[in-house]
């Protein structure tokens, strides 16, 4: 029996969509092993950032980001993380623009995933330190009085 010209245009097309589906649904190994990438950019961003090379570790943080923000829910604490890491090598080479703008970005995601007061806490502490750092006292006390406020609210 011959196949139909139809029917076989019809099952390539639904092949090629299977496929196409496939390739852009990630497999629960894909997943673990970009997330392994991930925490393994993470590490070595931060040891360049504790051996002072914060113009290297920019851009192994940035790559980490973008990676975590295309996943979307699913890493969302990584990328609230994340986010916060590179506001902090920001604000070591000063640009405190923007790092504030990543300090807010990293609090907003944190809050609306409903993260654990003490990691919204400590991403406060982070901001007001930036504020502390631009000698703007007030907003920094206000800060670090709602960031100390979740802390006690923590479990211990």
């Amino acid at each position: 029996m011959e196949d139909h010209p139809m029917m076989t245009i019809s099952s390539l097309i639904a092949f090629a969509c299977i496929s196409a589906f496939a390739k852009a649904t990630p497999s629960r190994n894909q997943t673990e092993h970009f997330q392994n990438h991930s925490t393994m950019r993470r590490q070595a961003y931060m040891r360049l950032e504790a051996e002072g090379e914060y113009d290297k570790a920019i851009p192994l943080a940035q790559k980490d980001c973008t990676f975590l923000d295309a996943q979307r829910r699913s890493a969302a604490t990584q990328l609230s993380l994340c986010l916060s890491d590179l506001a902090r090598l920001y604000q070591a080479l000063g640009n405190y623009t923007k790092a504030e703008k990543l300090y807010r970005r990293s609090l907003s995601i944190a809050r609306r995933t409903k993260a654990e007061n003490n990691e919204i806490a400590t991403h406060m502490n982070n901001w007001a330190i930036l504020l502390l750092e631009q000698g703007r006292l007030d907003e920094a006390e206000r800060m670090l009085e709602r960031s100390l406020s979740l802390a006690k609210k923590s479990p211990a």
